[in-house]
């Protein structure tokens, strides 16, 4: 059967059923790596490294073969992983960055190493790198938080780069005489950006004046259609109410007729269209 065939429901469980067996095949990937280091096969076929023979032999990406063979090293020291990496809680990605802090940090303790993977289980990356930073002997940077402190109060906390810091003190310097409080600034700094990005973006600044372009000879979407259908449809996408990736749709397309009027188009968010076209 033709995978468009298949029902939602089917295609769900199908990609879930794969999802397992990639991991299974990416398991016996990292042991015959594993045994192929062990053996030494690839001064056989004139490589220097398994990581030669993995990039130039294998076909992996030089990132690829890194995560596969810092996998297939921890897994071949601590077999007890190898059932979180079929699970899936274990990830390459985070198995390779665990692996460069023990080296880097010169970690050999198997038990201390199997406590770190713990802390990195079923976290993504970036989360699992905030993770192992808490295990390096370099100054760590502060965690950047977000927590709800009232019903109306949301306290953040960021890590500015100086140059960010320089910006910042001379829009309060410009905006001394306000007497504005950080959330009045950072407001203010907020809804001048979003609607110059909006402005920009969906032609707000466009005058009805303006005739459109020929609609229905091309696909160009004028300026003053784009900004149109975006206060028509409310800036949000006209399926789900999202305002994620919003595009311009052709609601007939224009392969088969359609025209770039605001009548023939609407706002999606880039799921809802991309779905659409399946």
């Amino acid at each position: 059967m033709k995978i468009q065939n298949l029902s939602d429901k089917q295609l769900l469980q199908d990609t879930k059923k794969l999802a397992g067996d990639e991991r299974e095949i990416s398991l016996q990937v990292l042991k015959h790596l594993r045994e192929i280091e062990r053996r030494r096969l690839f001064s056989d076929l004139g490589y220097g490294s398994l990581f030669d023979y993995a990039v130039n032999e294998l076909g992996y990406s030089e990132p690829s073969a890194n995560r596969r063979i810092q996998a297939s090293r921890l897994l071949n020291e601590i077999p007890a992983i190898e059932k979180k990496i079929v699970e899936g809680s274990l990830t390459l990605t985070n198995l390779a960055m665990a692996g460069n802090l023990f080296k880097n940090e010169r970690i050999n303790n198997p038990e201390l190493k199997l406590e770190i993977l713990k802390k990195i289980e079923d976290q993504s990356s970036r989360e699992c790198s905030k993770t192992l930073l808490g295990f390096q002997s370099a100054p760590l940077i502060p965690k950047e938080t977000q927590k709800q402190t009232t019903v109306t109060i949301t306290t953040m906390k960021f890590n500015f780069t100086n140059e960010t810091v320089t910006l910042l003190d001379e829009i309060k310097n410009l905006v001394a005489h306000s007497r504005l409080s950080n959330d009045e600034l950072f407001k203010r700094i907020f809804k001048n950006t979003l609607e110059d990005l909006k402005t920009k973006k969906y032609k707000l600044n466009a005058k009805f004046t303006t005739a459109p372009a020929s609609p229905c000879e091309t696909r160009y979407v004028s300026a003053i259609v784009k900004k149109e259908v975006y206060l028509r449809d409310k800036g949000r996408c006209t399926k789900c109410q999202s305002t994620y990736k919003i595009e311009y749709d052709h609601i007939k397309p224009f392969a088969i007729g359609g025209d770039s009027s605001a009548k023939n188009l609407r706002l999606l968010c880039f799921s809802c269209n991309q779905r659409r076209l399946k």
